[in-house]
């Protein structure tokens, strides 16, 4: 009796359904990891997008277009053969990873280095000596910024050799597989890709450590309290803005003499930072800069230093 009413309530459950194994699965990102390496990647944009629009003084966009996963012998073909390709050094996994740029955004931001406008023609020749040197600080640059980005996770990053494409199968093997961030930079004039990739293996050091950091419990947000709602309004509104250099005296005799064409002498450095400031209080010691076709201000040492100083 007992064994019929087991075979009864087997007969009765749902049947399993099976499948094949993939073993090429095995490892792959699934949905967790790529939220959590995209919100840790934002960050990075955030920060490269304030650190070239500093260093070039102009505007500088840029947007995370994807993350992927692939053999890098798939990657090697994706990489023009004119593409810049530098490899990236990563401690304490001492794994090697690379940054490719297109030149579509290599010559601008040359140009724009040397006090050019940021033209967008593309020269029909390799990278000079100077220009390559000149590109080892915007490497610096960004590998400072995926250190600071990946400072919790204790990865540090350092630049290393160019790398010319025809020569990628020997930097990381084939079969290896490589996490690409898949960024697309735009300058006034001119956009191109600005990828970086590193061993697989790296990524799942990396996501290893940050979900061990992760809260095992996720905290319910609270609704936002009257100040919060006041200072959501407050944001809304606009204020005035002046840009000025304090303290400068002309006598009236060279103001009756203005005409156009004329070079008025304001007795004062070129070097002489402006202020901003906000609805009539100082507050930031500024240089003037050009944001694409827009007059912009970029922001130095807090007005109240400038006093202090003298």
């Amino acid at each position: 009796m007992g064994t019929s009413n087991l075979m009864n309530e087997l007969a009765n459950e749902p049947a399993q359904e099976v499948r094949n194994y993939d073993f090429q699965q095995a490892g792959r990102l699934n949905e967790a990891h790529l939220q959590a390496l995209t919100s840790l990647h934002e960050a990075l944009v955030r920060n490269l997008i304030a650190a070239f629009a500093n260093a070039l003084r102009t505007s500088f966009e840029l947007k995370l277009a994807a993350i992927e996963e692939l053999p890098f012998a798939q990657l090697i073909p994706q990489i023009p053969d004119t593409a810049y390709v530098v490899s990236i050094l990563f401690q304490p996994q001492h794994t090697l990873g690379g940054i490719q740029m297109d030149l579509s955004l290599v010559f601008p931001i040359l140009d724009l280095l040397l006090g050019g406008t940021g033209s967008s023609q593309i020269p029909d020749r390799g990278l000079t000596e100077i220009e390559e040197h000149l590109l080892q600080d915007v490497v610096q640059l960004i590998c400072a910024e995926l250190e600071r980005t990946w400072k919790s996770l204790e990865v540090a990053v350092s630049p290393g050799e160019r790398q010319k494409p025809a020569n990628l199968s020997k930097f990381i093997l084939p079969g290896e597989k490589v996490l690409v961030l898949r960024l697309l930079g735009k300058l006034p004039q001119s956009e191109g890709a600005l990828n970086i990739f590193f061993p697989a293996g790296t990524a799942a050091a990396m996501l290893r450590k940050l979900f061990k950091s992760a809260p095992a419990v996720a905290v319910r947000p609270s609704a936002p309290s009257a100040g919060q709602r006041i200072q959501e309004r407050l944001l809304e509104c606009a204020c005035g803005v002046d840009l000025a250099i304090p303290g400068i005296k002309v006598s009236l005799a060279e103001i009756l003499h203005l005409e156009p064409g004329k070079l008025l002498d304001l007795g004062i450095p070129v070097t002489t930072p402006a202020v901003l400031s906000l609805e009539g209080q100082e507050w930031f010691e500024s240089f003037p800069v050009r944001a694409g076709s827009l007059r912009a201000a970029k922001l130095g040492n807090r007005a109240r230093r400038r006093s202090q100083n003298g």
